[in-house]
């Protein structure tokens, strides 16, 4: 069932972190002189949950995939079957491709974006820190640039810095926090975020909401956006 009107006030407190985001994971994403509560000048809001990273996935998928829509997954590990299953659990349509390795595959895989109405994201789950999938991200982002389809980046290990993150397009980074193994972060693209107010399936895994809660917190004074 849709969970709609969901206000920040029925959120648990417990599920995210005082903090805005960990000093750590900050400094690796970017280098720019920015505090927790500025992060967001980068064009990026972040969401920091005292869950693992199971949890920050699952509201991603439960919150930003419309319901008469699909989501691609790029099937690249074995972390699939997580991710299948929390689909099915929120009734999320969903259809596996495998990740092109030749100029034919990457050829057909642009064909399906041509007809890109039925998809509303693209998930890639995977080893950010590698070449070759950051080789393999980048020409995926160059297919995605012209559409409207967005991008979901699922970081097994560590975190995207944000520089590589804005050559890519990423919509949405899933990761890992830094100050402590049970914490997780969604990385978000503000113009995206505010596209999913109202979409969450389950009012636990609201992403939307759960963003309200970190504008409610940050101070008053709100400096222009720097992208």
């Amino acid at each position: 069932m849709q969970q709609l009107g969901t206000t920040f006030k029925q959120l648990p407190e417990s599920v995210m972190v005082n903090d805005l985001l960990d000093q750590g994971l900050m400094a690796l994403m970017s280098r720019q002189q920015l505090s927790a509560e500025t992060f967001y000048l980068t064009g990026y809001e972040t969401m920091t949950f005292n869950r693992n990273l199971d949890f920050a996935l699952e509201t991603v998928l439960s919150s930003v995939v419309p319901f008469e829509k699909e989501l691609l997954i790029i099937s690249n590990d074995d972390t699939n079957i997580k991710i299948i299953n929390l689909c099915e659990k929120h009734m999320v349509n969903y259809t596996i491709v495998s990740m092109p390795t030749t100029p034919e595959e990457w050829d057909e895989l642009g064909k399906v974006f041509t007809n890109y109405r039925q998809f509303s994201h693209v998930l890639v789950s995977g080893d950010v820190s590698s070449d070759c999938d950051l080789s393999h991200l980048l020409q995926l982002g160059s297919y995605l640039e012209n559409s409207r389809i967005g991008l979901i980046l699922h970081c097994n290990k560590q975190p995207m810095i944000l520089s590589d993150v804005r050559a890519i397009g990423v919509d949405y980074m899933i990761c890992n926090g830094l100050g402590c193994s049970v914490t997780s972060v969604v990385l978000a693209k503000r113009s995206r975020l505010v596209q999913t107010e109202g979409t969450s399936r389950n009012s636990m895994f609201d992403l939307h909401g759960y963003w309200q809660k970190t504008l409610h917190r940050r101070k008053s004074g709100i400096e222009p956006m720097t992208v």
